[in-house]
């Protein structure tokens, strides 16, 4: 006969181990580079937070995110994450030192000094140039233009 089919919630929470220290509910599945877990729900891919809040708190509110009190990625405790908008997402990292813009991002493809360069070079040299120069996209090379992204660089 087979075993019986397991709702979506039941499915989800089986792919979850809990870490006796901290509280955390960490999601076993799949992650996302930045150690989000991911799974599909409603139709397309999902950060795991999301869809624990969804299940047992419903909706999450047009303009809101939802945020880790415990700062671990994986976890899907909903008792660690709470409701906030994305400049209460970014003053909880700041708070928490968390923030890292420029090149302490440890994902960051250029150097305050390269920015510079592409600032300065930006008004001679089109964008996808200098996209394929610095091996980013001309999309960045724009927004860096703009002053709209690296903006703590003077």
């Amino acid at each position: 006969m087979g075993r019986p089919k397991l709702s979506f919630d039941a499915r989800f929470w089986e792919k979850t181990v809990p870490e006796p220290n901290s509280g955390c509910l960490l999601w076993d599945g799949g992650a996302d580079v930045d150690g989000y877990g991911i799974t599909s729900a409603l139709g397309h891919s999902m950060r795991t937070h999301r869809v624990a809040w969804i299940i047992q708190r419903g909706p999450i509110p047009d303009g809101m995110q939802v945020l880790h009190r415990c700062d671990v990625p994986p976890c899907v405790n909903v008792n660690h994450l709470f409701l906030g908008t994305n400049e209460d997402n970014r003053l909880d990292q700041l708070c928490k030192g968390r923030s890292c813009s420029g090149e302490r991002n440890g994902r960051a493809k250029l150097t305050s000094n390269s920015v510079r360069e592409i600032r300065f070079l930006s008004l001679s040299v089109p964008g996808p140039i200098l996209a394929r120069r610095y091996g980013v996209t001309h999309r960045l090379i724009y927004l860096i233009r703009d002053r709209k992204a690296w903006k703590h660089l003077t």
